[in-house]
């Protein structure tokens, strides 16, 4: 399996990532052999990059990854990613927010620090709903993410690239930020070919922007959750 250079961060990882999220359920609702075996069968295979996040079966991604991670001993040997979901009374105090967050997460994932700290919300750029106005992600949100970082709780940072093009773009190139996950699939390859959105978002060459500001890029929705 290729290894990759993940942007700025210093870390590499496979060319091909293990997402633990709910499509197809096996990490929030298999049998925890089964789990172990998956887990252990991507690991034979090269792959280094684990992706998980609270939101995923209310938490039992995490533990059951944290688990079949230990089970198998190979904690030493992979990239593990995991996320930050705020709600809008969050931005009241959002390190402390983002910390309890990232607590919880160690918790179940028997770990006392994430390589990878990524927030999961939205941006656009205006608030609305759960979708964060970048002007907040990149003030105090950023900010909330490296103090994680400073309190050694967290290697690196980053967010997911869903929500409106420009303010994706601002987020990318803030400078506070080292990884996005950036929607990409056969159905809409916009974020790497800027103007071929198909029926969906035009993400606009984003990939292309991330790259240039030396942002580590994570393609998610390869296969458009299943359609």
């Amino acid at each position: 399996m290729e290894q990759r250079a993940l942007g700025r961060t210093g870390l590499r990882v496979s060319a091909l990532g293990y997402g633990a999220g709910s499509i197809g359920g096996l990490m929030v609702r298999g049998d925890s052999a089964e789990q172990t075996r998956a887990v252990g069968r991507a690991l034979e295979a090269g792959i280094t990059y684990f992706d998980t996040a609270p939101s995923y079966g209310d938490g039992r991604s995490e533990e059951n990854l944290g688990r079949a991670l230990r089970e198998l001993g190979a904690w030493d040997r992979v990239v593990v990613g995991t996320k930050v979901n705020l709600e809008p009374g969050d931005l009241d105090h959002p390190e402390a927010a983002i910390r309890r967050s990232l607590e919880a997460s160690l918790r179940r994932l028997g770990r006392d620090s994430i390589d990878l700290f990524q927030l999961h919300n939205r941006v656009a750029q205006a608030a609305e709903g759960r979708a964060l106005a970048v002007a907040d992600v990149v003030g105090d949100v950023a900010a909330g993410l490296e103090r994680m970082v400073a309190d050694g709780l967290a290697g690196h940072v980053g967010f997911t690239g869903l929500g409106e093009p420009d303010a994706l773009r601002q987020a990318v190139l803030s400078g506070r930020l080292e990884t996005v996950q950036s929607y990409f699939n056969v159905l809409n390859p916009s974020a790497g070919f800027a103007g071929r959105a198909g029926s969906g978002q035009d993400f606009a060459g984003l990939i292309d922007a991330a790259a240039s500001a030396g942002l580590g890029v994570i393609a998610i929705r390869v296969l458009a959750a299943g359609a």
